[in-house]
């Protein structure tokens, strides 16, 4: 017969000598998971007095890191860590004269990844104050700079800065895929990073010249540039306001960003010759475009490279609402995937990886979260293609 609950042998719940020696006493069962309310919870009320106080203190230590990271890669807001690298990099700049003049603002602009031009040098010289001529402080500068109002500085994406420039034009009938190709530029994890393109050995725009629809290929197949691979989290993207919007990785503040969060699980990047306009109003979620390409999620079983250039097939699309601005996420499978012949639709997707677009779902709904943002939202219910 099997053992009951009254027979068990209760010798085994006893402290072993080493406990006892390393301890001096039995060691106490200890889990802050479950610790929630000391006034309620059975758990915490079983404890000695003087745990629950050295419990409570871990748990408000731990809140604290917790809200010092509040703000941390959050492009929008300066963290004390990101005014330290922003004057260590003024300086670095500046030299022994320890000012800038108004034509070294590019290349600070550069390192910091703030959007002001060089046709934007007046106005900013006149907002601190100065003449054209005049050297700028580090200290002038970060106060213009930390200004909440300053849009120059700001991630502002619909202040439609993008540089519509092509590259070598060929027609969507001549295309073929497999003369693209994609160069690294300067070495990876640096500011001058930089992932360019180039069809039959002559430069191109990715964003520009690469067409969206393959020649000859079904109404639901488009091509993809991969930006960010699958198991990865460093933010590339599509430089929308360089020369030839080569790939780069997003810089704020003089950091070279990456997602918080964690790693994506699948491959990010964009569709070719695509917009959101920032002055159109979508009925569907209430709010105009984001002024970038296209994105869109490739759900393959296979990690791409930055700059990856690959046919896909559309299987449906989520209206994000990411802060206040439409953000539509085209989702699509590469068409040599080895599983590309048994999922063609959203349902097929659902047969084969049970739970993927609620996943997909959860992930851009809370990403921003641990950077101290709200939650993302969705328009519409998600459409099936």
């Amino acid at each position: 017969t099997g053992m009951t609950d009254n027979s068990m042998n209760t010798s085994e719940l006893e402290p072993s000598k080493e406990d006892m020696a390393q301890h001096g006493r039995p060691p106490k069962p200890r889990n802050l998971y479950k610790v929630r309310n000391p006034s309620s919870d059975s758990l915490v009320s079983m404890m000695p007095p003087e745990d629950i106080g050295q419990l409570m203190s871990e748990n408000l230590e731990l809140k604290k890191m917790v809200d010092s990271l509040t703000n941390f890669d959050d492009p929008d807001k300066l963290s004390t860590k990101e005014r330290r690298i922003i004057k260590q990099t003024f300086n670095a700049i500046a030299g022994p004269e320890g000012g800038l003049m108004v034509r070294e603002l590019k290349l600070l602009n550069d390192r910091l990844g703030a959007n002001f031009k060089d046709c934007d040098s007046e106005r900013i010289m006149s907002e601190m104050g100065l003449g054209l001529d005049e050297l700028i402080t580090v200290e002038s500068f970060i106060s213009w700079y930390a200004d909440p109002a300053n849009d120059l500085v700001k991630k502002n994406k619909a202040s439609q800065r993008f540089l519509l420039e092509r590259g070598f034009s060929v027609s969507g009938e001549e295309f073929q895929l497999h003369k693209v190709r994609a160069h690294d530029i300067n070495v990876r994890g640096t500011f001058e990073y930089r992932v360019s393109f180039s069809y039959n050995h002559k430069p191109i725009s990715p964003w520009h010249d690469i067409p969206l629809y393959p020649y000859g290929a079904p109404e639901d197949e488009v091509h993809f540039i991969c930006e960010i691979p699958k198991y990865t989290r460093a933010k590339f993207e599509i430089a929308t306001d360089e020369h030839l919007n080569r790939i780069k990785q997003d810089v704020a503040h003089g950091v070279l960003r990456e997602y918080k969060h964690g790693d994506m699980f699948f491959n990010y990047g964009a569709l070719p010759q695509t917009w959101e306009d920032p002055a159109h109003f979508s009925e569907e979620t209430q709010a105009k475009g984001d002024n970038d390409p296209l994105d869109a999620l490739e759900l393959g079983l296979v990690p791409m490279q930055t700059g990856e250039v690959k046919r896909v097939r559309v299987l449906g699309v989520l209206a994000l609402i990411d802060s206040g601005e439409t953000d539509w996420k085209i989702i699509t499978l590469r068409v040599d995937d080895i599983l590309a012949d048994r999922i063609h639709t959203l349902d097929e997707l659902e047969c084969v990886f049970p739970g993927a677009v609620s996943s997909i779902r959860e992930w851009l709904r809370v990403y921003k979260v641990c950077t101290g943002k709200a939650e993302n939202g969705f328009g519409l219910s998600l459409i099936h293609i």
